[in-house]
């Protein structure tokens, strides 16, 4: 027989558990939209943002600007994601940063609520949460199209000899 102190742990865990539970039942079509991330990071560092588009077909893109000390880098990535174990599962496919397409990215989702959503990188190791917030007249085709024209550039100048 359960003690009363193991039968109030278990039901202290469940309600724990439950109360953690952020995400709807239909995550992807919840997640679908573009989300924004702006960071400011510590002024020895970088200033970047971020447009990330979930499409219900499965798309992932990205947009990325970085402000460095002497550069900026404009990054633009076009994926797939798939959502496991309360995690955005990205597949990369063609994209700016030389990433291997096949190379796969795993955020874990913390929290989310219609308008906010906070995100851990699990693989590879993340350094801390990614806290963003919905784009609501932002299209995921915009996006997409604009991520696919910024390969296009990138593509056509590693064929041209400086």
């Amino acid at each position: 027989m359960k003690s009363t102190t193991q039968t109030h742990c278990i039901l202290t865990l469940l309600i724990t558990l439950a109360g953690c539970s952020t995400l709807p039942t239909d995550q992807t079509s919840a997640l679908v939209g573009v989300w924004t991330l702006q960071d400011f990071g510590d002024p020895s560092e970088r200033y970047s943002f971020t447009h990330l588009a979930l499409g219900e077909d499965g798309r992932r893109c990205t947009l990325t600007f970085e402000a460095l000390e002497d550069r900026t880098e404009t990054n633009a990535y076009i994926s797939t994601w798939t959502i496991e174990d309360g995690a955005i599962v990205t597949t990369y496919g063609p994209n700016t940063a030389d990433f291997e397409e096949g190379f796969v990215l795993r955020d874990r989702i913390d929290a989310f609520e219609d308008e906010t959503l906070e995100l851990f990188m699990i693989e590879p190791q993340g350094r801390r949460v990614e806290r963003h917030r919905r784009l609501p007249n932002v299209s995921v085709d915009r996006v997409c199209q604009v991520a696919a024209d910024i390969i296009e550039v990138y593509e056509r100048r590693r064929g041209f000899n400086w």
